[in-house]
C-alpha cells in the first residue's frame, strides 16, 4: 500500500491529447495523412480500457531541394556547406532532420562572422505532391529586420571581424574596476586599476579572441 501509484482516472481530455500526440508523431516522420481514432470500453463498474487505432497510410519522401537566401554573402557561405546537409532528396520526411539542419546552418554562420544570425531566420517551405507522395523543399532565409524609429526595415546580414580586444583586470578585491592605467601587447589593450600586477603575456596567452579575425561564437 506504500509503493507504486494510484490508478489513473479516465479523463477524456487526456485521451484526446494522446490521440493528437500520436498523430503528430507520425506526421513528424512523414506520414502526413495519418488517421488516429480511439475507443473506450468499460471493463467493470470502475475500470475502462482505451484502444487507439492508427492508420498511417504511405509516407512522403523528399524530392527537389532549393534555396532562397536574400543576402548574397551568407548565400555564398551556405554554399560551402550545403553538400553536408541533413536533408537530401529521396529521404523519407523526418522533422528532426530539419531541426538538425537549422542548428547546423546557424552554428556555421555564427562561427563565420554573421553575428546577428538567429535560428528563427531559417524557414522551410514544404510543397507536397499528393499523387507521387513527394515533397519539394525550399530553404528560405530573408534579410534581417532592423528597427528604424517606429518601423522595421530589411537589411542584409553583415559579416563581422573583431575590431579590437580590451582586457580589464582588477588588482584589488573590489568588484568594480576603475581603470587608471593601460598597456598595449600583441594587439590587445590591457586595462588595470593602478600598475598592472601581471605579465601581459600570461594574460593574452589565455585569450583566443584576436583582433582582425572573424567573429565566432566558438
Amino acid at each position: 500500500k506504500k509503493v507504486g501509484e494510484p490508478p489513473s482516472i479516465l479523463n477524456h481530455s487526456k485521451v484526446i491529447a494522446t490521440t493528437n500526440k500520436l498523430k503528430q508523431y507520425y506526421f513528424n516522420n512523414g506520414y502526413f495523412n495519418t488517421y488516429v481514432t480511439y475507443k473506450i470500453d468499460s471493463l467493470s463498474k470502475q475500470k475502462a480500457k482505451v484502444s487507439y487505432s492508427i492508420v498511417k497510410n504511405n509516407p512522403y519522401f523528399l524530392d527537389s531541394i532549393s534555396t532562397s537566401i536574400e543576402t548574397p554573402k551568407i548565400d555564398s557561405l551556405y554554399n560551402t556547406i550545403k553538400d553536408l546537409s541533413h536533408i537530401k532528396p529521396n529521404q523519407q520526411y523526418k522533422a528532426d532532420k530539419f531541426a538538425l539542419e537549422r542548428i547546423r546552418i546557424t552554428n556555421h554562420f555564427k562561427n563565420n562572422g554573421v553575428y546577428h544570425f538567429q535560428i528563427n531566420h531559417i524557414k522551410f517551405t514544404i510543397d507536397t505532391l499528393l499523387k507521387s507522395r513527394k515533397a519539394n523543399v525550399k530553404l528560405n532565409i530573408e534579410n534581417r529586420l532592423v528597427k528604424d524609429g517606429d518601423t522595421l526595415i530589411k537589411k542584409p546580414f553583415q559579416i563581422y571581424n573583431i575590431s579590437e580586444v580590451n582586457i580589464y583586470t582588477n588588482n584589488s578585491k573590489k568588484k568594480s574596476i576603475n581603470s587608471t592605467d593601460s598597456i598595449k601587447h600583441n594587439n590587445f589593450t590591457i586595462y588595470s586599476d593602478g600598475k598592472l600586477a601581471y605579465k601581459p603575456k600570461a594574460i593574452t596567452n589565455a585569450v583566443f579572441i584576436e583582433k582582425g579575425k572573424l567573429y565566432s561564437d566558438e
